[in-house]
């Protein structure tokens, strides 16, 4: 049973998410690291972020106080399960080896964009599987989507 209250959970992934996309350029062992680093920043250890990511450090550069909202943060003392919890999770999930399956150059939303239209050419609530309909139907989709609908379709009526 988890004790990491939901507010800091839904921060955190958001920030992992953000954290890996600005830096998917960055070696898996760099990406690892900038992962890692987010346990510490809501443990209110700011000692490795930059200003552009930290509220904290940017406003400690402007001499005034930031107040992170009481969700986001961890104290490592208070919330010593939680904090463990979260420890062993970005163990499994931020290693080196995780980091480099996210480690490409490409965006992800094209793959989605692709499976929506796959979904909705060939439906879950029809069965396909035995027939060669699901077969076309995707290969139509991947048509469309490698060369364009118009290309596709002039080049496959153009057959005999």
């Amino acid at each position: 049973m988890s004790t990491v209250k939901k507010g800091l959970a839904t921060h955190l992934k958001y920030c992992c998410g953000a954290c890996v996309k600005r830096y998917r350029h960055l070696t898996a062992e760099e990406l690892s690291q900038k992962v890692y680093n987010i346990l510490e920043h809501v443990t209110n250890n700011h000692s490795n972020y930059h200003e552009s990511w930290c509220y904290n450090k940017k406003a400690l550069l402007e001499n005034k106080t930031y107040l992170a909202p009481a969700d986001h943060r961890i104290d490592k003392v208070k919330d010593a399960m939680a904090y463990a919890q979260l420890k062993k999770n970005f163990d499994q999930y931020a290693n080196v080896t995780q980091m480099g399956y996210c480690n490409h150059p490409f965006d992800t939303q094209t793959n989605g964009a692709l499976n929506q239209s796959i979904a909705n050419s060939a439906p879950k609530s029809v069965c396909y599987s035995s027939m060669t309909s699901l077969n076309t139907r995707v290969a139509l989709v991947m048509g469309i989507h490698n060369l364009g609908r118009l290309p596709f379709f002039s080049h496959l009526l153009s057959i005999h």
